[in-house]
């Protein structure tokens, strides 16, 4: 798909058949929108605006997560919270936080649990909110001005992964969904980021720029492989993987800007040394799962 110049992070339903995706057709060049693929011959469904992040499929399908700014409270302030949709049902969104900066959200496989980005203080998080958006918990609390990212749960719902932002570089991580040591998996001379999990578990795919261009790549979490996937001239982001056959949507950089492509499968087109992403990563406070009766609302602890 080519309309529009910003279409990013796509996200297969768990049925196989359908695409989430955010792009900025019919609005100005960071407005962006929640769009929906459901075939290549029919016109794509704009299921959400109002400057959305990215979106994750509950497992039966039947909800869309994703997050957005509100509307102004009292005071005037937006912020970024967690919604959810019905998709084709007409409406609008039921909101499931209030004033957490919550982005960037990923259900976990049993549905009961979401993992989403939380900004503040100059540091981002990652928290842990029942799929209903209450009880939430600081799942990492780094707070020495890192950054993270894209988290994704993992098939057997056991592990996140995610990218993290120390200083000037940013590698691909992985924490326990009950909190932990972070455990950096790639960590390499560029820029490593947009983590996601093969449906087996076995594979992490992810984007590199560590040649000078953004390409996608599978760590074979089994034997420590990497692979090679794609060799495009432009860039290529944010990969997923569709559950039922394989292929693996990403957003691709070219001419035309981002445009969401798929690939038949996860085919590596050749193999890495995989010495090229195992640097050393600084060193970083231990992340910790929160205290049983520790929650957050969107005016802090409670």
């Amino acid at each position: 798909r080519a309309d529009g110049y910003l279409n990013t992070i796509p996200r297969w339903s768990p049925d196989g058949q359908r695409l989430a995706y955010l792009s900025n057709r019919g609005g100005d060049y960071g407005r962006m929108a929640l769009f929906l693929i459901a075939r290549k011959d029919s016109a794509d469904e704009r299921a959400a605006g109002g400057g959305v992040t990215g979106a994750a499929w509950s497992p039966d399908g039947k909800k869309i997560v994703f997050s957005k700014r509100s509307e102004p409270d009292r005071n005037g302030s937006r912020f970024w919270d967690l919604y959810e949709i019905a998709p084709g049902e007409r409406g609008d969104p039921h909101r499931l936080t209030h004033g957490l900066r919550a982005t960037r959200p990923s259900v976990s496989p049993d549905g009961t649990r979401i993992v989403f980005v939380r900004n503040g203080g100059g540091d981002a998080n990652l928290c842990v909110a029942r799929s209903d958006g209450t009880g939430v918990k600081p799942l990492t609390d780094l707070h020495g001005g890192e950054q993270v990212y894209t988290p994704r749960w993992s098939p057997d719902g056991r592990r996140i992964a995610f990218s993290l932002s120390v200083g000037d570089r940013r590698d691909v991580a992985v924490v326990s969904a009950d909190g932990g040591p972070v455990d950096a998996l790639i960590a390499s001379d560029g820029t490593d980021r947009d983590p996601c999990w093969s449906p087996d578990g076995r594979q992490l795919i992810f984007s590199s720029d560590v040649t000078g261009i953004y390409n996608l790549y599978a760590l074979n979490l089994v034997d420590g492989t990497v692979s090679q996937i794609t060799n495009v001239l432009g860039g290529a982001f944010s990969p997923d993987v569709n559950p039922k056959d394989g292929r693996v949507a990403f957003s691709h950089y070219g001419r035309s800007g981002y445009e969401i492509r798929v690939l038949p499968d996860a085919r590596p087109w050749r193999t890495i040394d995989p010495a090229l992403f195992h640097r050393p990563r600084p060193a970083l406070p231990d992340t910790v799962a929160a205290a049983p009766d520790s929650s957050i609302s969107g005016d802090g602890l409670r």
